[in-house]
């Protein structure tokens, strides 16, 4: 068995004994602050009484979701004759991004933290949408608190509780406001509901008029502003934002059934630019092809709905590299990158590959070119100070400071990792809660 589709099983049966694992705790305690400064939390011991456990804080960002999205795209449409001539790539996108969205309102419904619209939203969403592909649905399931069991013969106290917080929840109209030094990061960290509604409009007024330039701009009301130097327009590091595409007569067809055109997007929430009528079309190509998918919503019906995996606790940096050529369509994270496993990894083997592929944080490096900044700013040479100061926003969050990571050696083969593990995922059956 070649070591991919070993890793691949591992990672299938690990999934299921966390998950019957899960299934055994109490509902949701939030940590607490104790004498020494620090952070408890208080559980009921399954054999009687209850115990306390260390607890730290903890969040991720979202930068490795769409190049992952984007290679499932790719391989369902060398697969599934007719699927591109239907589905754009931003249809899939938006598709996949409102899942995200679902599945952080369904963690934070679950923790307490989520309003009425959360819960409607998530609801709404695995009502008219409940299937993703299952190489999708890792990413999804990865997500939430992690709780670390001692190793044999230690005591139940010696657990380790990581409590996931999202930092970047998109406003009433499905953004994070004007793009400034406060906020620019959290372009770079999520896909806001807008841009990826944005992205979908902008590839139907390129269609009218394909001799114009594919690069678009956020709109007026959010546009970075500057008295000094221009800051240009966005690149692939604002998630969400690609160069306009033409689209096809089916995939137009499909959008105005949806009631979406260049100036509406026929929203519900318009906090997440939810149009159900897109993803219940979209799901239905999902439910009519013979690829695997995740019923997200019968999955977690008997699971509690906030814990993830450990592979949250590991990140991506950058191979510095002197000079980078400036690409408006190739994001930070899709450069060379070096994956860091946390101390809490090291002994998992089957930590490593997924890790890399999912690459829940990312450090950012300055330098003459700073190629992580959402809008280009004169060829990444003019990013202003207060944004190069604010871009490791993420990483100040928290209790996971100051690790030192152990190097994962097969970074350098991130991509072809990735793409085996999208491509073997399309039609593998031996895995629990197939739909």
């Amino acid at each position: 068995m070649r070591r991919t589709d070993q890793f691949f099983l591992l990672f299938l049966f690990t999934c299921s004994l966390n998950f019957f694992q899960l299934c055994n705790c109490s509902s949701h305690i939030p940590c607490v602050k104790n004498s020494s400064g620090g952070k408890n939390k208080v559980k009921r011991n399954p054999h009687g009484g209850s115990y306390t456990m260390s607890c730290s804080s903890f969040t991720t960002t979202y930068e490795s979701f769409l190049p992952l999205v984007d290679r499932a795209y790719w391989i369902k449409a060398s697969k599934d004759e007719g699927f591109q001539d239907r589905i754009s790539v931003s249809m899939y996108r938006y598709y996949m991004v409102q899942h995200l969205y679902a599945r952080l309102a369904q963690i934070r419904v679950a923790k307490g933290l989520g309003d009425d619209e959360d819960q409607k939203f998530a609801k709404h969403v695995y009502g008219v949408a409940s299937c993703v592909p299952y190489s999708i649905f890792v990413y999804l399931y990865n997500l939430g608190d992690l709780q670390i069991a001692p190793s044999s013969g230690k005591d139940l106290e010696d657990s380790k509780y990581f409590e996931y917080s999202v930092l970047m929840w998109p406003n009433r109209e499905g953004h994070f406001g004007r793009v400034d030094n406060t906020n620019h990061w959290k372009y770079m960290s999520m896909p806001a509901p807008m841009v990826m509604a944005q992205a979908i409009q902008e590839d139907l007024l390129f269609t009218q008029n394909s001799s114009g330039s594919p690069y678009w701009d956020l709109k007026p009301d959010i546009r970075p502003f500057s008295n000094d130097f221009h800051p240009g327009l966005p690149t692939a590091n604002l998630l969400g934002w690609a160069p306009a595409t033409p689209l096809t007569h089916s995939q137009r067809h499909i959008l105005h059934a949806s009631g979406i055109t260049e100036n509406n997007f026929d929203v519900i929430y318009s906090r997440y630019m939810f149009n159900s009528k897109l993803l219940e079309i979209l799901h239905a190509y999902f439910k009519a092809s013979r690829q695997i998918t995740m019923n997200i919503r019968s999955f977690y019906e008997d699971k509690l709905q906030h814990f993830g995996g450990r592979e949250q606790l590991g990140w991506l940096e950058r191979d510095l590299e002197v000079d980078v050529p400036f690409s408006r369509s190739i994001s930070y994270v899709e450069r060379n990158v070096r994956g860091k496993l946390h101390p809490l990894q090291a002994k998992s083997a089957d930590n490593v590959e997924f890790s890399l592929i999912l690459g829940l944080r990312v450090r950012k490096y300055t330098g003459p070119v700073n190629d992580w900044a959402v809008y280009d700013w004169e060829n990444y040479r003019r990013v202003p100070d207060s944004w190069i100061t604010t871009r490791n926003s993420v990483f100040e969050f928290g209790d996971l400071q100051g690790i030192n990571g152990t190097d994962i050696s097969v970074s350098q083969e991130r991509d072809g990792i990735r793409m085996r593990f999208v491509d073997k995922s399309f039609n593998h059956l031996n895995y629990p809660g197939g739909d």
